[in-house]
């Protein structure tokens, strides 16, 4: 991708503000609605229980295994449509597309992010795959048009937070940690930047995060997207469940995948499983 230089000279930093040269932001979570609504959404519309699918993939230790390995793209998104399914009893076929469905743009933040870009400030996305094909997740906020750096972890074997796709992102953006502000909504994430020297916000809350970005990097905040995803969902959803989207909430680290000869748990009967940050 071709990338304009940037003096950071050219607009002046308010007195006491460091002059940040980038924006790192996450995908799922950050940029979108919760995913931890659209995994409930999904679920309601296969009819499982409603922490099935989060269960499925956050929690049960081959959904883990399966993810992890779709994020630093040992498998492809049709094998791990194949062992998702299988553990929640259900048909596979674009198993990503359709728990994916109800993913909707975070519009503030979005706005936020293109009126940075726009103050000369560069941005840039880093996010964990969830794959590219069959299904795309990605297609409809045009990253590649709207950001100066697109990093997806299967495309380089490396997944967050591991320190090298973060040095990855910046030697793209041929800046240094302190140069680099850097948003995810899963904690642990953060921390790996921080020790590179970023600035680090933990979005939380869609208005929170835009204020603190507005305070780490000052811009005129745009009042209309130039790129969102169509209105309406791809697939055909319940009206009765109000549904939208976010990244997967924390887990657990994970272990080594148990022996073929190890019970495991079954998906389909979670125990408050924790909210699912993946991406």
């Amino acid at each position: 991708m071709t990338r304009s230089p940037f003096d950071k000279s050219e607009i002046p930093a308010p007195s006491g503000i460091p002059r940040y040269a980038a924006v790192i932001f996450d995908f799922g979570g950050v940029l979108t609605t919760p995913m931890d609504d659209t995994a409930r959404c999904f679920a309601r519309e296969v009819g499982l229980p409603d922490d099935a699918y989060r269960h499925a993939v956050a929690v049960h230790p081959t959904g883990r295994r399966l993810y992890a390995q779709l994020e630093r793209g040992e498998i492809s998104q049709a094998e791990w449509n194949t062992g998702i399914a299988a553990l929640l009893g259900i048909d596979g076929t674009n198993l990503m597309g359709r728990a994916l469905a109800t993913l909707r743009p975070e519009e503030t933040v979005v706005a936020a992010a293109a009126a940075i870009r726009a103050s000369g400030v560069r941005t840039a996305i880093l996010s964990n795959s969830m794959g590219l094909t069959p299904h795309n997740p990605y297609a409809p906020w045009a990253l590649d048009t709207c950001h100066d750096a697109v990093v997806f972890s299967e495309q380089h074997r490396l997944r967050k937070p591991e320190p090298e796709i973060y040095e990855l992102t910046l030697d793209l953006l041929g800046l240094t940690g302190p140069e680099c502000v850097f948003v995810d909504d899963n904690p642990a994430h953060l921390v790996p930047a921080e020790k590179l020297g970023m600035a680090t916000i933990h979005a939380t809350d869609p208005a929170l995060t835009v204020a603190r970005l507005q305070q780490l990097v000052p811009h005129q905040q745009e009042t209309t997207l130039a790129t969102r995803p169509p209105a309406e969902p791809q697939t055909t959803r319940n009206k009765e469940s109000s549904c939208s989207t976010n990244g997967f909430g924390p887990v657990p680290p994970l272990t080594a995948h148990p022996a073929a000869s190890s019970p495991e748990p079954p998906a389909t009967t979670p125990t408050s499983a924790p909210a699912i940050r993946r991406n």
